[in-house]
């Protein structure tokens, strides 16, 4: 999702079109990004999943900073643990660059198989998901993600319904997605059966949301971040938006570090069938 940044002397439009015709298509973790992998480990919402040394399925978007946030957590796992590149879990906009002559949007195709085994040679990943002519080969411009009928939250949609149906291995109980902030935040709404255009989810860099099926009956959703920001995970109406005051005050810490548990009967539609 394209961020607009309020420059000094020159028009909103002007610095959102800036940001897009300098940004990295497909960065990696950044500086803090490294220290916030290297604590993924004592992070309170998976600390004792780590502990318990159980099988999980591990799946991972194919760009390279959620790649690099999964390579920490493979080494987490036991022994043999695949790392699966799902094209289906890109963030919102997909693989895209501007051109700074027209300003028009080109998608990327990204990266073939043999390009991750060759960039990645340490890692044990499963790409037979990933199209040979690239992960995000086939499309057109960027994605479109304004507005609830967008094509951004038709492939939300079809994440939902992936999570719905998905067989895990026999043996193995949890499953483990390492995506992006504005996806989840799209996925969730699809999953808890939420009012498109009426709530919003929001997540931050490192929060987990911990969803459980219990018997097909019921289903709950929590969000711890790591390390504490000031705006964790939420679900909240449209009209209440995060402060944009980093600086946020003792009220607000703690309405935000309530954090979010929802509940759904039976029949509701994010169960599985």
């Amino acid at each position: 999702m394209d961020r607009v940044y309020a420059i000094p002397g020159i028009s909103s439009f002007e610095a959102n079109l800036n940001f897009r015709l300098e940004r990295d298509p497909d960065p990696g973790l950044s500086e803090l990004g490294h220290t916030q992998v290297e604590a993924l480990h004592r992070h309170p919402a998976l600390e004792t999943l780590f502990a318990s040394k159980e099988p999980i399925l591990l799946y991972s978007s194919p760009l390279k900073r959620t790649i690099g946030t999964a390579a920490a957590i493979q080494k987490i796992l036991p022994e043999g643990t695949h790392m699966h590149l799902k094209a289906l879990l890109a963030e919102g906009g997909g693989l895209y660059k501007t051109c700074p002559k027209d300003y028009t949007n080109t998608a990327m195709p990204g990266n073939t198989p043999a390009d991750f085994e060759a960039t990645y040679p340490h890692l044990d990943l499963d790409l037979t998901e990933i199209s040979q002519e690239g992960w995000w080969a086939n499309k057109v411009g960027k994605e479109e993600d304004a507005g609830p009928e967008s094509a951004f939250w038709v492939r939300a949609a079809e994440v939902a319904r992936w999570l719905r149906a998905l067989q895990l291995p026999e043996g193995v109980r949890n499953l483990l997605v390492v995506g992006h902030g504005a996806l989840f935040d799209h996925v969730l709404c699809e999953l808890l059966g939420l009012d498109r255009t009426s709530f919003q989810v929001s997540h931050v860099n490192t929060g987990v949301t911990h969803i459980e099926f219990d018997n097909g009956l019921t289903a709950s959703t929590q969000s711890t971040p790591l390390p504490p920001p000031r705006c964790p995970h939420r679900l909240c109406p449209r009209i209440d938006r995060r402060s944009p005051d980093p600086d946020v005050d003792d009220e607000s810490e703690k309405h935000f570090s309530r954090g979010f548990s929802h509940k759904m009967a039976a029949g509701d539609r994010f169960l599985p069938a």
